[in-house]
């Protein structure tokens, strides 16, 4: 596992921060302790400090959430520094919920949902799991799974099947940022379920 709660001073780049954060494309900062994009356009930041399986996920914790100013995460971020990765990214529902993938500095946006929102203090979460070469992606909020509009049918892809995680924005505004982060390795080792200690007295 892997985390960050982005508390530092205001304007500082993540990799300031923090040099296991490597920004694939656009610039991050932070600012009233959250990270956000600051160019117009896509924003990818990849946390190299781990190396998780390809079944992965990344979640944030919203600090900040306007219209059409999207904060989110991402999976399989490239970790030869391109601009490559699969993102979940949400505004205040203005314009609602969009996950795609970002191929060579380009995002198309795969599956929207114009009837999803983010609040402060909500979480966003985008889950990953590969079978082959092809990548089944799954979004949260809050953690329940989002099935309204495009994400009703199944979200696959095989443009990417592995990377690290981290996390994405739209926008090159502070008004949404994400207040803390989280990345989960889901390859497993180990598992099964965990019994309870029965205590025998004689």
């Amino acid at each position: 596992m892997a985390s960050d709660a982005f508390t530092n001073t205001n304007f500082t780049t993540l990799p300031t921060h923090d040099v296991n954060w490597v920004v694939n494309q656009g610039t991050y900062y932070i600012f009233s302790n959250a990270a956000y994009g600051n160019d117009a356009g896509s924003n990818i930041a990849g946390y190299t400090g781990q190396s998780p399986s390809v079944d992965q996920s990344s979640e944030i914790v919203v600090g900040a959430i306007t219209g059409f100013v999207y904060t989110g995460v991402g999976v399989h971020i490239a970790t030869d520094g391109s601009a490559n990765c699969y993102f979940l990214r949400c505004d205040d529902g203005t314009d609602g919920l969009v996950g795609g993938s970002t191929v060579s500095g380009t995002s198309n946006n795969d599956k929207a949902s114009s009837s999803e929102s983010l609040a402060v203090s909500d979480t966003l979460r985008l889950e990953v799991t590969v079978s082959g070469s092809t990548a089944t992606l799954t979004a949260f909020i809050n953690d329940v799974e989002i099935t309204s509009g495009g994400f009703s049918t199944a979200w696959t892809d095989t443009d990417h099947t592995s990377g690290d995680y981290g996390v994405t924005h739209f926008s090159n505004s502070s008004a949404s940022r994400a207040t803390s982060w989280e990345g989960l390795d889901l390859g497993g080792g180990g598992g099964g379920t965990i019994l309870p200690l029965m205590m025998s007295y004689t």
